[in-house]
């Protein structure tokens, strides 16, 4: 039982380096995930194997082979349209999105997803949108940003003149 540390480099690659005899190529390995006290947590079920008939080669790993998945949870996928309560002008917006949150703390649901919300510009469809980081202006609270901007430069939004 040697274990080898891998390196996350991100985006969830993990990289490793070893020396291996040529003398023991071909040999087996399998990836475990071990806990922060160094106890393996999860370990493939079958070994890999890797040859060659050099003694330097890279092995390439598509993913992790879970032999059991451990976690499980449960969650809702929902509009935010969908979601009016009292405080919003009735097309559902972002800040809505809190009672769905505390709705779920009291149910034990994990996860909430959201439809798609993207500002996608001409074409109304947030199936086409242009950005997969942008969020369309019409879910938000005109009341909750004037609101910001009256706090973070003290200017008077309230829209009364004189």
């Amino acid at each position: 039982d040697r274990r080898l540390p891998m390196a996350n480099v991100g985006r969830g690659i993990f990289i490793a380096q070893a020396v291996v005899p040529k003398s023991s190529i071909p040999f087996e390995y399998k990836y475990v995930i071990v806990d922060k006290e160094g106890k393996v947590a999860c370990k493939e079920k079958d070994a890999r194997k890797a040859t060659s008939k050099d003694s330097s080669f890279v092995v390439r790993d598509e993913a992790f082979n879970y032999p059991n998945p451990q976690y499980k949870t449960s969650g809702v996928a929902i509009p935010v349209a969908s979601i009016k309560t009292r405080d919003s002008t009735g097309i559902g917006e972002f800040l809505d999105m809190k009672k769905v949150v505390d709705w779920c703390v009291l149910t034990g649901i994990q996860l909430v997803q959201i439809l798609p919300i993207n500002d996608s510009g001409e074409d109304p469809s947030p199936y086409s949108a242009a950005s997969s980081f942008a969020l369309h202006p019409s879910y938000l609270r005109p009341s909750a940003v004037c609101q910001y901007y009256a706090d973070k430069f003290g200017l008077d939004m309230s829209g009364q003149t004189g």
